[in-house]
């Protein structure tokens, strides 16, 4: 079955208190992530103060750190760190992988950052591999082209196989895709296909829709946008899915501030009555 959970801010040691607001509410998994690195916080301590709050080891948990680890300054050595760090915590604790960016020379095309891609995760497949861990790239553009941008390389299935290939071979068995539907909705695409054309590689599903309309693309949680998660979620049975669903909150501007928790619930709701067959539909049930 899959199971739906949410993403939790961690960085500041504040993943506790996070966790706090959103333990109780029904949430079947956790992902605890960074922004751009960790810093001097002790995940391991964080890890288990959360298993604290929920008392129970049933609970899935998975790491994430979104920063740009090919920058060639103290930033990206600090988001190196930062995954290695986080592929040991996941072997110990028994999460299957590492959500993160696969970084990006800032400001360069393209096909500049791929030497220094392949460098690094050469290293950094394998170190993940001997751990027993995956390295899952979340395909958010964070604004990039091919002509330029700061963060990340997954943006669509085109850059998918382009990093594949840059890779020996073996290298690429520990790497899988961190998918969300939403960022194929803001680059004009089509979600449903990537479901089918990728199933081997999707190893974690973020829980994050978008509407389009007036000129514009809004992202939103899930039910509260244009998506039909019923389909997605049968699609990811269909091809043998097994993992979870986190909810990524902080961006649905109706949801936001102190009533995000509340709309994440929402979404919750929406997504295991689509799961459960309960709900066949692209908004919160009345």
């Amino acid at each position: 079955m899959i199971r739906i959970g949410t993403m939790i801010r961690a960085n500041g040691g504040k993943a506790p208190r996070r966790l706090q607001a959103a333990a109780g509410r029904g949430f079947e998994s956790f992902q605890f992530h960074w922004w751009a690195d960790i810093g001097t916080e002790n995940p391991v301590r964080t890890a288990g103060s959360c298993r604290e709050i929920l008392g129970t080891a049933e609970i899935p948990f998975s790491f994430a750190l979104y920063g740009n680890p090919l920058r060639q300054d103290a930033e990206g050595s600090a988001a190196v760190l930062s995954i290695r760090r986080l592929i040991g915590l996941s072997a110990k604790l028994g999460s299957p992988f590492v959500g993160l960016f696969t970084g990006r020379l800032p400001g360069t095309p393209w096909e500049a950052s791929l030497p220094a891609f392949t460098g690094l995760f050469e290293e950094l497949c394998r170190e993940a591999a001997d751990h027993g861990v995956g390295l899952a790239m979340e395909n958010c553009p964070m604004d990039g082209s091919e002509d330029s941008g700061d963060w990340n390389l997954a943006h669509h299935p085109e850059h998918w196989a382009r990093l594949y290939s840059a890779l020996s071979s073996g290298a690429g068995d520990a790497l899988y895709l961190e998918w969300e539907p939403a960022h194929q909705i803001l680059q004009g695409r089509d979600p449903m296909g990537d479901i089918n054309d990728w199933a081997d590689r999707i190893i974690h599903v973020h829980g994050k829709d978008a509407e389009a309309g007036n000129g514009a693309v809004i992202q939103t949680l899930p039910g509260n946008g244009s998506t039909d998660w019923r389909l997605i979620l049968s699609q990811l049975e269909n091809t043998g899915y097994s993992g979870t669903i986190d909810i990524e909150g902080y961006h649905d501007r109706e949801w936001s501030g102190d009533r995000e928790i509340d709309g994440q619930v929402k979404a919750l709701e929406y997504l295991k009555a689509c799961r459960d067959g309960r709900w066949s539909g692209s908004d919160w049930p009345g």
